[in-house]
C-alpha cells in the first residue's frame, strides 16, 4: 500500500484536474469578463500546483517507495500499466509548462493565486504562442483521455478484487475489504 500522503496527493491532483480540464473547456466559451479573468487565474495556478506537486510525488515516491508489484496482473497488462502511469505523469508535467510558456509570452507576468508573480517569463513571436497554446490544448485532452482510461481499470481491479484498487484508495472500509 502507498504511503497515506501519496494516497492523499494522488486524490488532490486528481481533483484539480478535474477542475483544470473543466474551467479549460468553459474558458472559449466565455465572453470577456470578471467571471472569464476569475476562471483564467484559477486555471493558471491549478497549474502551477500541479506541476509543484507532481514534482512532490515523485520526490515521496523515491522516499517512500511503491507497494510491491502485484503477481495477480498478467506481465503485458502490467507493463501496460507501468506506460499509462509514466504517461499521466508526463502529461502531467508537459501540459502545465505548454501552458505556462505560451501565457508568459502574450500575458506576463503570470500570477500565482492571481497575487505572486511566476518569475519566469518567455518572449517569443505570437505564432511559436499560438502553437505552444495548441499543443497545451492537445496535452490536456490526451491528459483527460489517459486519466480516464486509468479511472477506468481503476474500477476493473476494484471488481476484481485483485489488490491493486486498495494499494492507492485512501479508505480502507470502501475498498472491497482488500489489504
Amino acid at each position: 500500500m502507498y504511503a497515506p500522503v501519496q494516497r492523499r496527493l494522488h486524490h488532490l491532483m486528481a481533483g484539480l484536474i478535474v477542475v483544470m480540464i473543466a474551467v479549460g473547456l468553459l474558458l472559449p466559451h466565455l465572453d470577456e469578463g470578471r467571471l472569464a479573468s476569475l476562471l483564467y487565474e484559477i486555471h493558471k495556478t491549478i497549474g502551477i500546483l500541479v506541476l509543484f506537486l507532481v514534482v512532490v510525488r515523485l520526490g515521496l515516491r523515491s522516499v517512500f517507495g511503491a507497494p510491491a508489484d502485484p503477481v495477480s496482473v498478467p506481465p503485458a497488462l502490467y507493463l501496460l500499466a507501468k506506460a499509462g502511469h509514466g504517461l499521466l505523469y508526463g502529461l502531467m508535467i508537459i501540459v502545465p509548462i505548454l501552458g505556462y510558456s505560451a501565457t508568459s509570452m502574450c500575458c506576463a507576468p503570470v500570477l500565482f493565486l492571481g497575487l505572486i508573480p511566476v518569475p519566469v517569463s518567455l518572449t517569443g513571436s505570437e505564432d511559436l504562442m499560438k502553437k505552444l497554446f495548441q499543443l497545451h490544448e492537445w496535452g490536456a485532452w490526451m491528459l483527460g483521455l489517459v486519466a480516464a482510461g486509468h479511472v477506468a481499470m481503476a474500477f476493473v481491479h476494484h471488481r476484481k478484487k485483485d489488490g491493486v484498487f486498495t494499494r492507492m484508495w485512501p479508505d480502507q472500509s470502501l475498498s472491497g475489504g482488500q489489504a
